[in-house]
């Protein structure tokens, strides 16, 4: 190959139309239109043979360069030599610059800008992704069809098109929650700042997202002094625990889960006047336990107060319109012979668990009027719900019998 020596001053100057020649020289590739021609004319002015393979220079315009002024000027050379003139780092031309390697394509709309291969699509101020474009407001951002530009170098999805600080973006209709730059929340919700929201109505409870309905008196009560906090919604009047519940006036046990509630106690005494009041207690129970009645055992139960204004007498033999015990007394030979015989129902009638379901006896009006302060004192002063335990003592339950106790009037 012949190294043609040309001007490149010259160059600039003749594509201004200028003929004036520099003395400026570099060396570019030719391209020999006669090669023949080209051999032996450079054997002529070399005076060598045609072994002769030292090259030579000759300028452009010389008889021996054999090459069109016009087409050196074309734009196929000015390409080729901008090919030739970008250096390996910056192998691709571009409208008078070279791009780096992995920006291939050429922004010639865009001030000759350079984009990735990753980024082809040219845009105004920079490059996207293919099937994207720049956000109007943002020019380091590209959005896709259908998301929004947020300003703030993110875009948010056409499912969630509100912007909120930290790129995160929100449904139509929600807000960012101001203590918790993670959630998003509703016009009827609240954010707890622990990473989870309750309803307006509702108290954030702990940090486990529990939410305590205060329309609701049985949950209603956040429980913060657990240890740990077990994040617990109690009603109104009930007692916290560690993690759960207990009825009001009981206390935590150390078993988890339950509660100590009172113990109302009715003693037996053999041929006493609350004999009969007791045993109709036994059967009572033991009525309650062929039903299946949660929390009972022969000799015990654990009864809720229903609250003032049970309608449970009404519902038992007990009732007015039944007339249990209208016109009975005490038969002679028995404790309290002679005295009025009174309905007595158990459960009571102030228990949830009384009712249609209690069992009825005759008993002497004295016992029955003690066993009711005895209740009248356990209930006094607490709320629908309270708890406690009735439990007999001085005689196994079991052993009562239906014809130990006078029952109702046919």
């Amino acid at each position: 190959m012949v190294l043609l020596t040309t001007v490149l001053l010259g160059i600039v100057r003749l594509c201004h139309a200028d003929l004036h020649w520099s003395g400026d020289t570099i060396s570019v590739p030719g391209r020999i239109k006669n090669p023949e021609a080209f051999a032996a004319a450079h054997r002529v002015a070399s005076g060598s043979s045609s072994s002769d393979s030292s090259p030579v220079q000759a300028a452009v315009g010389s008889p021996l360069g054999g090459i069109a002024t016009d087409e050196i000027l074309g734009r196929r050379d000015l390409a080729l030599f901008d090919r030739q003139t970008c250096p390996p780092t910056h192998p691709f031309p571009c409208a008078g610059k070279c791009c780096p390697v992995g920006s291939p394509v050429c922004c010639i709309s865009v001030n000759g800008g350079c984009c990735a291969s990753n980024k082809p699509v040219c845009q105004p101020n920079g490059c996207c992704a293919t099937g994207s474009t720049q956000c109007p407001n943002d020019s380091r951002t590209c959005r896709k069809p259908g998301e929004t530009c947020c300003g703030n170098g993110g875009t948010c999805p056409s499912n969630k098109p509100v912007c909120s600080p930290g790129n995160l973006c929100c449904p139509s209709g929600t807000t960012l929650c101001p203590n918790d730059p993670t959630m998003c929340k509703e016009l009827d919700e609240q954010c707890c700042g622990a990473g989870f929201k309750c309803p307006v109505w509702a108290s954030c409870c702990g940090t486990g997202g529990a939410c305590c309905d205060s329309t609701n008196p049985k949950i209603s009560q956040c429980c913060p002094g657990s240890s740990p906090d077990k994040d617990t919604c109690c009603g109104e009047h009930e007692v916290c625990c560690d993690g759960w519940c207990c009825p009001e006036s009981s206390t935590c046990s150390t078993t988890p889960g339950y509660c100590n509630v009172p113990v109302l106690e009715f003693g037996y005494t053999p041929n006493s006047i609350i004999s009969d009041l007791v045993e109709n207690v036994c059967l009572g129970l033991r009525r309650q336990i062929a039903l299946q009645i949660p929390e009972t055992t022969p000799n015990q139960q654990i009864l809720t107060y229903y609250g003032p204004g049970s309608p449970n007498r009404e519902l038992s033999d007990c009732r007015s319109g039944r007339k249990c015990c209208t016109g009975r007394t005490v038969p002679a030979g028995e404790p309290g012979a002679g005295d009025k015989a009174t309905c007595d129902e158990y459960p009571f009638n102030s228990a949830t668990q009384g009712g249609r379901n209690a069992h009825v006896a005759c008993v002497s009006e004295h016992a029955n009027s003690a066993g009711g302060d005895l209740i009248g004192r356990m209930v006094s002063g607490k709320h629908a719900g309270f708890k406690y335990a009735l439990r007999v003592t001085g005689i196994d339950c079991t052993t009562v019998q239906d014809s130990d106790v006078h029952g109702c009037n046919p």
